[in-house]
């Protein structure tokens, strides 16, 4: 990763994009946004601890499978907050959706610069 605050983990991308193309990997970081959207909907509805934490540890492991480093860490830091059932897992959610934006416009600008460098 080139920096600790990096949102993406740019060298795991570039040993992804070979291997899944441009076009998958958007469509796998689009179905970690709808993923992402059902587990705030389960937090809003008061779904079941066991539920949430299912998904939390499963959307965890698809941003850290992509590369999405801060997005995986903060998904990680609300697993424990959930047994906790203080509300802390609530609070730490409302931060993923534009975490998840900001780590897609890093994805697509980093395959925009990759799609102008191929063609050189």
């Amino acid at each position: 990763m080139r920096g600790e605050e990096a949102v993406l983990d740019l060298d795991h991308a570039a040993t992804l994009l070979p291997v899944l193309g441009a076009a998958r990997l958007r469509a796998l970081a689009a179905l970690l946004g709808e993923n992402l959207a059902e587990l705030l909907a389960a937090v809003a509805g008061g779904a079941l601890e066991s539920t949430i934490e299912a998904r939390v540890h499963q959307l965890r492991g698809g941003a850290g499978t992509l590369g999405m480093s801060r997005l995986a860490a903060a998904l990680a830091a609300i697993e424990p907050a959930i047994t906790e059932g203080d509300g802390a897992a609530r609070v730490l959610a409302t931060g993923l959706p534009g975490l998840y934006a900001e780590t897609v416009a890093a994805l697509e600008r980093w395959l925009g610069d990759q799609a102008a460098f191929s063609k050189t």
